[in-house]
């Protein structure tokens, strides 16, 4: 378990330091995120890091403390060590406005420059001041060094305007409080590629511990309630902030298992193509590259032999229900795809269903790849997103024909019914054009 942010250095909330740290390592913690809150302070997360293995110290001005903002101080700490993995904790504070909102928003700009000079991700304190903050990252553009919205308690259309931004979305206590419905109404409809998960520490304690010193051992308690809320399991949670964690401030291995076959959410997935036909976008976030905690882009090719060889170590008793998602689009691997699924049926899997983003149509073969595969799928998922098929609902070219041709086959053949309308719009839009039954992304795959 990884607490991608803590206060480690607050000697008054943690004068037995040491005896947290052991006794986080001791609940299963392996990675601990100490963030500053002003120059001195800068300083005692480095020493801290120092002292601890496994600890990350981030370097940065606290909006409550940018009336002292000193900005050659805060260079001089970043170029006497690389061990800084991010400019934090910077942002806005409405709420306490213990600096004036415009000495906090040029200090704020300020880091955020120092950050890219640097090519760091920053980790960004937001209270009350959500539109200020869009309009100040919106005038840089999108991070590709990235970052954190550390604590996010805003609503999902400033959540999604942040991810297009490049930033990842943090949440820790709040989540297992009663009154925080609305943050838990935000939190499930996110990508799995936009969450990380921290205590805060001393601050905000989760439940059972509300109101208590927050340690970075009571992390256990947010991961138990964020599987609870996504219907994962409380691995599925660990490994998805391990992932995202990695990725964002590259402090670690990511962890990322062998991929061609894997279990996510309970349920088996085989990921069986590298060819890829489109990025998958929601609200504009790429989703196609990751999904739940897994990187599915394969290192190399299966044969079928192999993946048959994977499969057969599965238990009977967990052969309930198979997901094909790739990297790719998995209509590319037909023939391969054919011969697998075709033994996965004589070994009883009981329902496979085929995520596809339907682009194979484009090929002048796409109908004889759905004929092979036609009968060993028992339902079929087709990924939408904003822009995908953007072209299809205003054209009339050949492309579009030939697309709409095997929408229509697989559409008229496998309806999964699982699957609800993630973009409506999009779906709606393709029926009335092309008179056929549509359905989007279900809740199960939406990421």
């Amino acid at each position: 378990m990884i607490d991608t942010h803590a206060h480690l250095s607050d000697e008054t909330a943690f004068p037995d330091l040491e005896s947290v740290v052991t006794s986080s390592r001791r609940k299963g913690v392996t990675g601990i995120y100490t963030i500053s809150v002003d120059a001195a302070d800068t300083y005692r997360c480095l020493s801290i890091a120092r002292r601890f293995r496994d600890i990350h110290p981030a370097a940065g001005v606290h909006p409550h403390q940018a009336a002292a903002y000193d900005r050659s101080e805060l260079i001089s700490a970043l170029k006497k060590t690389s061990a800084f993995f991010a400019v934090g904790e910077i942002g806005l504070d409405y709420y306490y406005n213990f600096a004036s909102r415009d000495t906090q928003r040029k200090v704020f700009q300020d880091q955020l420059q120092i950050a890219d000079d640097f090519y760091l991700p920053v980790i960004i304190h937001c209270r009350d001041a959500h539109s200020d903050l869009l309009d100040i990252l919106h005038s840089r553009g999108r991070r590709d060094n990235g970052g954190v919205i550390h604590c996010f308690t805003g609503n999902l259309d400033e959540a999604r305007e942040l991810m297009k931004l490049g930033f990842a979305l943090s949440f820790g206590g709040m989540l297992t409080f009663s009154n925080a419905k609305a943050i838990r109404d935000v939190f499930r409809q996110l990508p799995y590629n936009r969450m990380v998960f921290e205590t805060d520490s001393p601050y905000l304690a989760p439940v059972p511990h509300r109101g208590k010193r927050n340690e970075p051992g009571y992390i256990r308690y947010v991961f138990q309630r964020a599987a609870e809320i996504l219907n994962l399991t409380f691995d599925d949670a660990v490994r998805i902030n391990r992932s995202n964690t990695a990725r964002i401030f590259d402090t670690h291995p990511s962890g990322a298992a062998d991929t061609c076959f894997f279990k996510f959410a309970g349920i088996w997935h085989l990921n069986v193509s590298n060819v890829k036909t489109s990025d998958l976008t929601f609200n504009g976030i790429n989703t196609s590259t990751d999904y739940g905690g897994y990187e599915l882009k394969l290192k190399r090719s299966y044969s079928a032999d192999e993946y048959l060889s994977k499969s057969a170590k599965i238990p009977h008793s967990e052969r309930n229900l198979l997901f094909i998602r790739s990297y790719g689009e998995p209509l590319m691997e037909a023939d391969k795809l054919s011969m697998i699924l075709r033994e996965l049926k004589i070994n009883h899997w009981q329902n496979i269903i085929l995520t596809t983003t339907g682009y194979t149509g484009a090929h002048h073969e796409a109908l004889t790849f759905l004929k092979k595969i036609a009968g060993y799928i028992d339902g079929i998922e087709i990924l939408f997103s904003d822009n995908s098929y953007t072209h299809l609902i205003h054209s009339h070219d050949s492309f579009a024909i030939k697309c709409m041709e095997s929408f229509s086959y697989l559409m008229k053949r496998f309806v999964y019914p699982d699957v609800t309308a993630r973009n409506q719009r999009i779906c709606d839009q393709l029926t009335e054009k092309f008179h056929l039954p549509c359905c989007a992304i279900s809740q199960t795959l939406r990421r």
